[in-house]
């Protein structure tokens, strides 16, 4: 448990509360805490599975737009690339000196103040995770209804497809770690190989001399560098998820050498995959098209693969659903780690008696997403994940520094390169200060009122450890119902 500064509160794992029922608890030798079951394989699917969602899907049309020729789209997408490698460096070092699960969450309570670590795992809970679970549900919605007989797009039918997906997804990471893992290695071979199909299937489209708007180049490239920069937000989302191991350190095998390694593996793998998914794309249609397509991928089969076009909706309906698994999975452990250190209701932090899973974590975060669901524009949400995404991921990058200056003997399987460092830090400023000051959108400023909203909570329930009333009832009813039990402390 923490305080404020982040300092220990207690050495026992539970609640300072009398209502907790003892009898809960497991006896014997079996603790109630995650289990190290996780190995190299499953660290490179788990990543892999986060980074192939929904957003190459949707993103090729929204960089784009934002980009306006082939030329500057391409180097948008290239770009992104080059800073996902940036910040996986970075990661890959804060993930071998700390063997905290609970990823951005314990970097920046390890490297700057607990108040930061709150207003993080905060804005996760209440707005990214959530969020960008809707975007993979909708996307899975959205590639449903290409194979039903339907009349147009009927939006209430996509919100409850949507809705079935991140329940099945809920259900099934619930369960237990070791079927989460199966599945999350199961589809994702399945969505690698869909993706390949596309690769593979442009390359021999172009070699047959199918080239449409590509020998344009930079014709017609925006020159405001907030639509760049949003362009920019696109194409990260898409590659967003590298960093997924990071969130169940406590469930690796062997942290220190398995997150550097898992990282170089499963980044570029996707970056090499990524690119020659969009120049297919950008081979297969032109840009207007590009721009028009409601399903990018599905406009892509049937220009592509004929009487076999199916197998894309249904390869990306698999991808994104494995990605919300994996989402969910991933993200309920930073939940976990935060409750745990009282920044958040310490129920959430409760663990299954007999799967040995977060399963109130999992829960708040499903219910989050289904509210999500309600917008219903992917394009916006995606904006809005990837400006949230960016600014605290921008702090992890100080975190390192400030942790290289303040603990420089620390133990360490790999060290980044501090201009890595530095030069991640202002990327990060400039992402997320132009489009603020070039072309505001409402949605990022009431994201930014409400993860200033999270400081009224953290005055009293963290500074002041003062709980809401009926919270012991509160606790004592998820206890009873969901089985669940506190874990014990933290021991590195």
């Amino acid at each position: 448990m923490t305080n404020e500064n982040g300092n220990a509160k207690t050495g026992s794992g539970e609640s300072k509360s009398e209502v907790l029922d003892p009898e809960l608890k497991i006896e014997g030798p079996e603790r109630v805490e995650l289990k190290k079951e996780l190995g190299l394989p499953t660290a490179c699917a788990l990543i892999m599975s986060a980074i192939i969602g929904s957003g190459i899907f949707i993103s090729p049309k929204e960089v784009l737009r934002n980009t306006g020729s082939v030329g500057m789209c391409l180097c948008v997408w290239a770009g992104s690339g080059i800073l996902a490698i940036g910040g996986a460096l970075c990661f890959a070092e804060l993930g071998t000196m700390i063997h905290k699960s609970g990823g951005e969450y314990v970097f920046l309570q390890a490297g700057i103040h607990n108040v930061v670590a709150y207003l993080w795992i905060w804005t996760v809970q209440i707005f990214t995770t959530p969020a960008g679970a809707a975007i993979k549900a909708l996307t899975f919605a959205e590639y449903t209804v290409t194979l039903l007989p339907t009349c147009g797009s009927p939006r209430a039918l996509k919100q409850a497809i949507a809705a079935s997906c991140i329940l099945t997804a809920y259900l099934t990471t619930a369960f237990s770690s070791k079927v989460a893992a199966r599945l999350v290695t199961c589809t994702t071979i399945a969505k690698v190989a869909a993706c390949a199909v596309v690769a593979v299937g442009g390359i021999v489209k172009m070699a047959q001399g199918n080239l449409n708007d590509l020998p344009t180049g930079f014709e017609g490239t925006e020159s405001s560098p907030s639509l760049i920069a949003l362009s920019f937000y696109s194409a990260v989302y898409t590659y967003d998820g590298w960093a997924a191991v990071t969130t169940v350190t406590e469930e690796l095998k062997n942290p220190r050498k398995m997150v550097p390694r898992a990282m170089a593996i499963s980044l570029g793998a996707m970056i090499t995959l990524y690119m020659l998914m969009i120049v297919s794309y950008l081979s297969m249609m032109t840009k207007q098209e590009l721009l028009d397509a409601d399903a990018v991928g599905v406009l892509w089969g049937d220009r592509a693969l004929g009487p076999a076009a199916w197998l894309i909706p249904f390869s990306v309906m698999v991808s994104t659903f494995g990605s919300s698994a994996s989402g969910l999975f991933g993200t309920s452990r930073i939940c976990f780690a935060a409750a745990r250190d009282k920044n958040f209701p310490e129920v959430i932090s409760f663990i299954q008696v007999n799967r040995y899973t977060p399963f109130v974590a999992m829960t708040f975060l499903m219910i989050g997403s289904l509210v999500f669901i309600l917008p219903s524009d992917p394009g916006q949400l995606i904006n809005f994940v990837g400006f949230f995404s960016n600014i605290f991921q921008g702090l992890v990058y100080v975190s390192l520094l400030i942790l290289r200056w303040k603990k420089p003997d620390a133990p360490r399987s790999y060290k980044a390169p501090i201009p890595v460092a530095v030069l991640m830090v202002l990327l990060s400023i400039f992402l997320a200060v132009l489009p603020l000051m070039k072309n505001p959108r409402i949605e990022l400023l009431y994201g930014l009122a409400g993860i200033l909203a999270g400081l009224v909570f953290y005055v009293p329930c963290v500074v002041y450890d003062k709980a809401l009333p009926g919270t012991d009832r509160i606790t004592m009813f998820i206890q009873l119902v969901c089985n669940v039990a506190p874990p014990p402390a933290y021991e590195d």
